[in-house]
């Protein structure tokens, strides 16, 4: 189904330029204004034509790219960025984008994982920095983070954000991308990959929050990167010139209007006191915005204007626990502002994100057992991770009903179960029959309560799922009605793909 070279790179050319025509030009978005080409072109993700080499067909393909933008008119509204790779796994590419690259690419990108220091952020972004000075165009940190689930789910995880981004403005990158936003499934050729690197059957769970459709309860590192987006990260800022001790990392950035904000991320694992000195006078009072990672609320934003000392510039006084993120900022706290929202859940009871964030799912390998099943296809088919896989229930000449019951091993709040449609062995997904499921929990496998699940219209391989008020529940039961899985099957029989549940 592929065109054959070098159809392919004129299809791929085309679609570009007719992506920002229509995207820009025709729909208005003007907010689009850049084209990552590829990400990490380097590793090699299928095939080449003619056995080119990667770099070589990279290249051709960029500047195919450029050309067409720039026959069709194109070229001025939107910049490229490239070459999207590992400072670790490809650091050559940077270089020789540079050498033989400069005419077509706009902004010069890399990234590096799995630094938790300050100088070692800094280090990686100077480094980029200085090798990119040459050419006279900017540069960004495309991707960053730290591969370690645990601690990217934990507070600490918002406090390695901002020394990050303080280490990045300070290098001089003129912006910063993190690897992801929030939790997401991958399309084919890795729609069902499962790895260390936090995919889980084609879900990459890196993410400041989960699939929204498991859980809206972002992770606590969303509110340091928020607060970060807010205050620090205007357009058109300068970064200013500042000094400060290796345990207690600085930036500041003054907007183009005259608003100032200065961060500062207390890394050590004590409290520290901070004293700021200002080299000449603020025209408007600072306010001060603070991230706590073991906080409730996570961000609190003082609605009062931070006292300071007088003299010839100017000296805020302040102390900061460990692990605390402060932004003092001439943005002056709204009502339904930043950190208006972490109040307001701080009244409602406990931070949710206190708590497990609700994107594990809870039946991932409990037992399950079955009113029948074909030993083929298994009932511990439904908590395998797998939506490769399926539980299918003895045929029968006749309908009748079939269930299933997972033990989740201990009691959950649950309040979401969702059922992938059952595979047949054959690419073939199906569907998933509201009427035919009902869903019951109970807490001691004798007394069930049944789910109210409103019916709703599904196509095929879409997942069913069901949301409820929150039940104490260890045990949950799924009815399946057995019918005809086709046309020509003559036999009766359920067939259910993987079953998650969520809750805390």
């Amino acid at each position: 189904h592929l065109a054959v070279y070098p159809d392919d790179l004129n299809n791929y050319c085309d679609w570009v330029s007719q992506s920002v025509h229509q995207i820009v030009q025709l729909r208005g978005f003007t907010n689009v204004k850049y084209l990552f080409m590829f990400t990490e072109p380097s590793d090699r993700f299928g095939d080449t034509p003619r056995a080119k080499k990667t770099w070589d067909y990279y290249k051709e393909v960029l500047q195919a790219a450029h050309k067409r933008l720039l026959d069709d008119g194109r070229r001025d509204l939107v910049k490229i960025i490239g070459p999207n790779t590992s400072q670790t796994s490809a650091a050559t590419w940077l270089d020789q984008s540079i050498a033989e690259l400069d005419g077509v690419i706009d902004i010069y990108a890399t990234h590096t994982y799995n630094l938790t220091t300050y100088q070692d952020w800094y280090a990686l972004a100077v480094n980029v920095r200085d090798k990119v000075a040459k050419t006279g165009k900017p540069f960004w940190i495309d991707e960053y983070g730290v591969q370690d689930i645990d601690l990217r789910k934990s507070g600490q995880y918002g406090t390695i954000i901002a020394l990050a981004n303080a280490a990045f403005l300070n290098a001089g990158a003129q912006s910063s991308l993190l690897w992801l936003l929030g939790d997401q499934y991958y399309p084919t050729p890795i729609k069902h990959i499962t790895n260390g690197d936090s995919f889980q059957d084609g879900k990459h769970s890196w993410g400041l929050f989960p699939w929204l459709p498991e859980s809206q309860t972002v992770r606590p590192g969303w509110h340091a990167f928020r607060m970060l987006a807010r205050l620090m990260g205007q357009a058109g800022a300068k970064v200013l010139q500042t000094k400060g001790p290796a345990d207690l990392p600085v930036a500041a950035v003054k907007e183009a209007g005259g608003g100032l904000s200065v961060l500062v991320v207390n890394v050590s694992k004590e409290t520290k006191d901070v004293a700021i000195d200002f080299s000449s006078e603020a025209l408007r009072p600072l306010y001060r915005y603070v991230y706590s990672p073991e906080g409730k609320p996570f961000v609190h934003a003082g609605r009062e204007a931070v006292p300071e000392q007088t003299g010839a510039g100017r000296s805020i006084h302040d102390a900061l626990l460990p692990g605390e993120v402060v932004i003092f900022s001439t943005r002056e706290p709204e009502p339904e502002g930043l950190g208006a929202d972490s109040d307001k859940q701080a009244e409602d009871g406990p931070a949710q994100s206190s708590l497990a964030d609700g994107s594990e799912n809870l039946a991932s390998h409990q037992q399950v057992e079955a009113s029948s099943f074909d030993p083929d296809w298994p009932a511990a088919n439904v908590t395998d991770g797998q939506r490769l896989t399926a539980w299918h229930s003895v045929g029968r000449r006749q309908s009748q009903p079939e269930y299933l019951i997972i033990d989740l091993g201990k009691p959950f709040q649950v309040q979401q179960v969702q059922i992938f449609p059952g595979y047949d062995g054959n690419g073939g997904g199906g569907i998933v029959l509201p009427e035919a499921i009902k869903i019951s929990v109970s807490a001691d496998k004798k007394r069930w309560r049944r789910i109210s699940v409103k019916d709703k219209a599904l196509k095929a391989n879409e997942v069913f799922i069901a949301s409820f008020p929150t039940q104490t529940a260890r045990y949950v039961k799924i009815d399946s009605k057995a019918a005809r899985q086709s046309q020509a099957d003559s036999f009766f029989r359920s067939r259910l793909g993987e079953v998650k549940v969520f809750g805390r």
